[in-house]
């Protein structure tokens, strides 16, 4: 019997799609520890809100002592971990086939795609709607995993009915 729906191909579309919460993490954390570190470059598929607490953290720093300073930027630090661990935690539960995780990741990612709009930075949303684009197809293979019968999914490993005797 042949079946056009492969489990491994669609099992491969929920994990890339769910891998995507992993590099938004990472590299959120990467822009937060350059920014906080002085530096001018960041990646696009990086968090706003990172990037926001770190230019916040950025600017109180400039005013107050140096010991001080680095209680803010440890602070800053922490609340974009936060940030980041959040959007971890959703690749986590993706990877698993929760289609709850996709649904407020992406809700959340929507968001955060807003805050580069409203600040002008079209390069960086534009990049939040491919990476949209890229959860919402894993969505929508966990989606198909968990509501296809078992049967349809794996019929090279359903066991074969043995005659009674």
């Amino acid at each position: 019997m042949s079946n056009d729906f492969s489990a491994a191909a669609v099992e491969h579309q929920q994990h890339s799609g769910a891998n995507w919460f992993f590099w938004i993490a990472g590299l959120s954390l990467v822009n937060t520890a350059i920014l906080i570190s002085g530096g001018g470059v960041n990646f696009i598929v990086g968090l706003a809100v990172t990037a926001i607490i770190a230019a916040v953290a950025a600017g109180f720093e400039q005013n107050v002592d140096p010991s001080t300073a680095i209680v803010i930027k440890a602070v800053a630090f922490a609340a974009c971990a936060v940030a980041a661990g959040v959007f971890a935690g959703f690749g986590f539960f993706a990877r698993r086939g929760h289609v709850w995780a996709f649904v407020i990741g992406m809700f959340l990612y929507v968001i955060d795609g807003l805050i580069y709009l409203a600040f002008g930075d079209l390069l960086s949303a534009g990049f939040h709607a491919y990476v949209l684009f890229c959860l919402f197809q894993g969505c929508k293979a966990a989606r198909m995993l968990n509501n296809a019968p078992a049967a349809m999914i794996e019929p090279e490993y359903a066991p074969e009915a043995e005659p009674l005797s």
